[in-house]
């Protein structure tokens, strides 16, 4: 079943007043919390927002992603954990004898 986004943490990078959010003035430089259909109306007015994924990465919302689950199991995310995973890999090799195989010990990473 399809999981609906309501919410979602986020920094505001447009300076000046935001209007939508009472007339404060932008730039918001600390994620916090907001509701899915503010983020779309700061989009279409124009205001750059950025979501702050569980993980640590940025993502800049659009029209096309600012209402979907970005960072699950979208392509970048599989890639980065194979880069870290081959690290890993190549951090915890054993370095046996010439006459035994080498053995990677994997570690394997599930982002929360």
């Amino acid at each position: 079943m399809k999981q609906v986004v309501k919410k979602k943490k986020i920094t505001i990078e447009t300076t000046g007043p935001l209007r939508i959010k009472g007339g404060i003035r932008g730039p918001i430089e600390i994620p916090y919390m907001e509701e899915i259909s503010v983020i779309g109306r700061m989009i279409t007015s124009g205001y750059k927002v950025i979501e702050h994924l569980s993980d640590g990465r940025k993502v800049q919302l659009t029209v096309q992603n600012y209402n979907k689950e970005n960072g699950v199991g979208d392509l970048r995310c599989v890639l980065e954990n194979v880069k870290s995973a081959k690290t890993i890999i190549k951090k915890n090799e054993i370095r046996p004898d010439k006459s035994e195989k080498v053995i990677p010990i994997i570690d394997i990473y599930q982002p929360k």
